[in-house]
């Protein structure tokens, strides 16, 4: 396969292991070469797709061959995608990349978009160490690459609303209006302004305020902010990481009804990460994601089906989770 998009593209009939499993990924050395947040969004919204074609491949030779020998692989196209979402949360106000700038980045070899993605990650961390230090900026919800739907201010929309609209393009306007939000007792209004603060939007960033803000906000039960705070802890930034507290936010994002908070305890208890591996339980969360309508849940809960985790081997359900990761934007889940 000689580029990413020649891969996304290919019916599953057409692939086959190891052959069709390349082992393009480079670490540089270096991170000199010039990047810009279009370019590494675009490396992000194209990796993820194709790392979940990957893995689909891997899933049907798994199960058809009766072989455990791709797990490694698997493993392996599971962290090209956990890479890809850090580069989209680092970048998430970076303009959208248009159709051509996707195409250019489709034809790219796998290694060389890798190798891009390594120098965005390391080149957002070493922005952010002048902050002090912060885990990857996520835009919330985080479900896509795309920023979220913009609306024009107007007088029917809550404080919290007309911050969000223009958090993008003005953001420090929408921190002044998050901030009156929170202080009229808004608990979503404390959330926005903790989730500036902690990502230096419209201001100086201030990561202890922000901590206690978003703390704050997930008492007053915002599933966002329980799952952005799971993300906070999963990860680890001055506050040190804790998977197990960030189980514990995710659980309660997901009770809340936030479907990523739901994928991501998902994902936490398929590997037992911050506590018992719980197969089962994951399924259950990855069926609340996808009715939630989380794209990457459904996906990754067809995988699960498809597998047996957690549970008998559902492939009727698998390929109803499929063809709704599809309908909910997954391209790579479009094909038989």
């Amino acid at each position: 396969v000689g580029n990413v998009g020649d891969l996304v593209n290919q019916p599953l009939a057409q692939s086959s292991a190891p052959t069709a499993l390349p082992k393009t990924v480079s670490t540089p050395t270096s991170s000199a070469h010039a990047t810009n947040g279009t370019q590494c969004r675009a490396a992000a919204s194209v990796i993820l797709p194709y790392a979940a074609r990957m893995a689909a491949i891997l899933d049907e030779t798994i199960r058809d061959k009766s072989s455990l020998s791709y797990l490694a692989d698997l493993s392996e196209y599971n962290g090209y995608a956990a890479r890809g979402r850090i580069v989209a949360r680092q970048f998430a106000a970076a303009r959208v990349p248009n159709e051509a700038e996707l195409a250019a980045m489709q034809s790219m070899p796998v290694s060389q978009i890798n190798a891009l993605l390594e120098r965005c990650r390391i080149a957002a961390l070493a922005h952010a160490s002048t902050a002090p230090s912060a885990p990857p900026a996520r835009t919330p919800p985080t479900q896509t690459s795309a920023a979220p739907p913009r609306t024009a201010p107007n007088a029917g929309q809550s404080l919290d609303q007309r911050a969000r609209s223009l958090r993008a393009d003005q953001p420090v306007e929408a921190r002044r209006l998050y901030e009156q939000s929170c202080t009229s007792g808004s608990a979503a209004g404390c959330f926005g302004l903790g989730w500036m603060l902690h990502n230096s939007r419209g201001g100086a960033g201030d990561r202890p305020r922000a901590l206690g803000l978003i703390e704050r906000a997930c008492t007053g039960n915002i599933g966002e902010a329980c799952d952005y705070l799971g993300y906070i802890h999963e990860y680890g930034s001055g506050i040190g990481k804790n998977e197990t507290k960030a189980r514990g936010h995710y659980q309660k994002s997901c009770a809340l009804s936030f479907p990523e908070g739901c994928l991501n305890i998902a994902l936490l208890q398929l590997d037992g990460r911050g506590g018992v591996k719980d197969e089962r339980a994951a399924r259950t969360n990855l069926e609340q994601s996808c009715r939630l309508g989380d794209r990457v849940g459904c996906s990754t809960l067809a995988s699960v089906r498809r597998s047996g985790k957690g549970g008998a081997v559902d492939l009727a359900g698998a390929t109803t989770a499929k063809r709704r990761a599809c309908e909910l934007g997954l391209t790579s889940e479009c094909t038989n």
